[in-house]
């Protein structure tokens, strides 16, 4: 900072203080109205009754350097099942999970929406599984989807349900800029003051 700017600040302030004091103000009213978010996740695998493809790339040395999963045909379109807007589902194709995450004010609501939704799943996946059977007329593949139905873990590998809350704050940043904005408003203002005295 410029010793002219010290020099003004110094002989206005009142006006400084005061705008500084002001600006501060709306940043504690800010900080204490922007609530808090509670986060949940769980983790599920999911194989469509026509599998998974796996990409692998090796190189010279015999050193993986690159998976992915590609997710098959004839099975569930999992975004899709998702109807709330608390709720997010991403894939990993690096490992070919997915992840199902949700986000609420409210801390005890993230991890029943998750474990409400995988087990939701469960159900979901056998009346599907049961329509498309009345449509199959091979033997081969009615065996296939019958055994799908009657193991459900065979569609569903793996999967860990929520079983704790992850709090995002991120508050500290309103007390961060707003100290950095208040300055630099109240500096402005001074200016300004100043500029309208000589006038």
């Amino acid at each position: 900072m410029s010793i002219q700017l010290l020099k003004l600040i110094k002989k206005n302030i009142k006006t400084f203080i005061w705008s500084f004091f002001i600006s501060l103000s709306i940043t504690t009213y800010l900080y204490f109205t922007n609530p808090i978010i509670y986060s949940a996740k769980g983790i599920f695998k999911y194989i469509e009754p026509e599998g998974q493809s796996k990409v692998t790339k090796i190189d010279t040395n015999g050193t993986i350097t690159y998976e992915s999963f590609t997710p098959g045909d004839g099975g569930l379109h999992i975004p899709s099942l998702i109807k709330s807007d608390s709720l997010n589902i991403s894939l990993n194709t690096g490992n070919g999970i997915y992840t199902i995450t949700s986000k609420s004010f409210d801390s005890n609501y993230p991890i029943t929406e998750v474990n409400n939704f995988l087990n939701e799943l469960f159900e979901i996946n056998i009346n599907f599984l049961n329509n498309k059977l009345k449509s199959i007329e091979e033997d081969e593949k009615k065996l296939k989807f019958q055994n799908l139905i009657k193991n459900p873990s065979k569609s569903f590998p793996l999967l860990i349900k929520a079983d704790k809350i992850e709090t995002i704050d991120n508050r500290y940043l309103i007390i961060f800029y707003g100290f950095i904005i208040s300055f630099f408003i109240s500096l402005t203002t001074v200016v300004i003051k100043e500029r309208v005295d000589e006038i």
